[in-house]
């Protein structure tokens, strides 16, 4: 219990803090983490503020996109993280929907915190970090929808400039044209499937392809198509690799991160 508690306050220490001044790519991501097993990947001693750790940094490719087929990762903290041991494993997912990028920055704002003790120490959240990486496995994975986070930032495609600033999907080609249709702002768009409503558990109450959304409770606010949750349960690569990661790591606990995309709590 107090492994699942420091682990949560950690998390929530993120969220009320300050992050970084600007927002990571998706090739910004793939550099940050070969930047870190570059310094941490091979490093036995990484820290004085973790004797005896061992490595603490591992990265591997838990899964690739459905359309583009671009990987996406998983960070493991732990000590002796280049050895899987017989420990309580713990996730945090950070970006599912596309324009909610704050879980992009928490989830690498804790890898770095994790990474960096020295700059903790006499501070609680030391104390937390030193008893869970020698006790227990934390997973970290900054994004796994790496389609969608390329389309907020934007990236140019044959020529033309792709970005959608409410995008919140993959780029699934729902329509079967070979075209990625969106259109900027929140709804519209009709390609792409909602990751967070393409699981098994609920999936039924996801919106079907183009199915209009009324506006709910905010009239003012639509987003039609933006629910869609897929063909089928996990017909997404995205969603699978997750379920298969999860399967395989036997998570006790995971913690996934959201944040409003309309300004409302």
């Amino acid at each position: 219990m107090k492994l699942l508690f420091s682990i949560c306050l950690l998390g929530v220490s993120l969220l009320s803090g300050q992050l970084i001044d600007r927002w990571h790519t998706y090739e910004e991501i793939q550099q940050q983490l070969e930047l870190w097993d570059a310094d941490f990947g091979s490093n036995s001693e990484p820290s004085p503020g973790y004797p005896g750790s061992g490595i603490i940094y591992h990265y591997e490719e838990i899964g690739r996109s459905t359309h583009d087929d671009l990987p996406f990762w998983g960070v493991r903290l732990s000590y002796n993280a280049d050895v899987k041991e017989d420990e309580p494993r713990v996730l945090f997912l950070g970006q599912c929907h596309a324009e909610e990028i704050f879980g992009v920055e928490t989830a690498m704002e804790l890898i770095d915190m994790f990474l960096h003790p020295e700059e903790h120490i006499g501070s609680m959240y030391y104390q937390y970090m030193k008893a869970i990486l020698q006790s227990a496995e934390v997973w970290v994975v900054p994004t796994y929808n790496p389609e969608g986070l390329r389309v907020v930032h934007g990236y140019e495609d044959a020529g033309a400039w792709i970005q959608d600033l409410a995008y919140r999907k993959n780029k699934r080609d729902v329509n079967a044209n070979g075209v990625f249709d969106f259109v900027p702002g929140s709804g519209n768009d009709s390609d792409g499937v909602d990751l967070n409503r393409n699981y098994d558990f609920n999936w039924i109450f996801g919106d079907a392809a183009w199915e209009l959304d009324p506006g709910g409770p905010n009239p003012s606010y639509f987003a039609h198509y933006d629910y869609y949750r897929g063909s089928a349960p996990f017909s997404e690569a995205e969603t699978r690799s997750i379920r298969d990661f999860a399967k395989a790591q036997n998570f006790i606990l995971s913690i996934a991160f959201h944040s409003s995309r309309s300004g409302n709590v």
